[in-house]
């Protein structure tokens, strides 16, 4: 039986073929062919050596041009499975800092996919499996090693609206309520429901 690991699969070659010719958008062909090859993550293997290890694979269906760097770019992107990107795009001659899941991300351009891919590398060296990606601790994925103030501010506000909406959804829970109740009684703090009848007002 053949290794996936270590044979090229026809439909990426064909996807990465029509990027060279220019049958179809570029990017749109690379993120397809990257789509296609995550399955060739090799998860024994850090997830840079994963990536690098599948691109190695089709050296000699790039050609000239960004083919091979637009694939590794959304390669990187797709091998994150579920967990959300946060990084910067261009807007109005500014750059704003979005946080997206990788399927969106990958439908956006050239220059959003090169930035996420980027944001990501920042991590690059770590011994993360490739099947445990999206697993990564939120801060590598948010920023990499060196993110800038605006994506930790991006960050922070994120995980402080995460708080919020578990300490919801604890309340929605008797015996989880019992326990919050009883902290912040220890802590000097009484927790008290609004009347129904003052809700409205």
């Amino acid at each position: 039986m053949s290794n996936i690991y270590t044979q090229k699969m026809a439909s990426v070659s064909k996807s990465l073929t029509s990027a060279v010719k220019a049958e179809s958008s570029v990017m749109a062909k690379c993120v397809e062919a990257a789509q296609l090859a995550t399955k060739q993550l090799n998860p024994k293997l850090a997830m840079d050596k994963a990536i690098d290890a599948v691109v190695k694979l089709y050296a000699d269906d790039f050609g000239a041009g960004n083919v091979r760097r637009n694939f590794k770019d959304a390669l990187t992107i797709a091998a994150c499975a579920d967990k959300a990107i946060t990084f910067e795009v261009p807007s109005k001659g500014e750059k704003k800092v979005v946080t997206e899941k990788p399927e969106d991300v990958l439908k956006r351009g050239k220059h959003a996919i090169n930035s996420a891919a980027a944001t990501l590398r920042g991590t690059k060296g770590t011994k993360t499996p490739a099947k445990t990606a999206s697993k990564a601790k939120p801060d590598a994925i948010a920023g990499g090693l060196n993110p800038t103030p605006q994506v930790q501010a991006k960050v922070s506000e994120a995980k402080r609206d995460e708080f919020y909406k578990l300490v919801t959804k604890c309340l929605e829970n008797e015996k989880s309520l019992a326990l919050l109740k009883d902290a912040l009684k220890s802590g000097g703090y009484r927790l008290a429901k609004i009347p129904k009848s003052h809700k409205d007002h």
